[in-house]
């Protein structure tokens, strides 16, 4: 079975880094419009971490993971 997952990484208050990672990522989804509710979320403050508020993007990856159950 393959699962996708979005992860977002944004720069901290302090300038480290934190991610975000939507499951079930449904890859229909640009580049662009990946972007953009990035920038939708820093505009709002909706998330932030230990390390302080999100500031900015720093990358986001689709991450594919493939699993094959095997028979015993």
């Amino acid at each position: 079975m393959e699962k996708k997952v979005l992860q977002m990484i944004f720069k901290t208050e302090d300038g480290s880094k934190s991610t975000l990672s939507v499951p079930e990522f449904n890859d229909t989804k640009t580049d662009e419009e990946i972007s953009a509710a990035m920038d939708n979320l820093l505009a709002k403050l909706v998330f932030s971490s230990k390390t302080g508020a999100y500031v900015a993007k720093e990358k986001a990856n689709i991450v594919v993971t493939n699993t094959s159950e095997v028979t015993l």
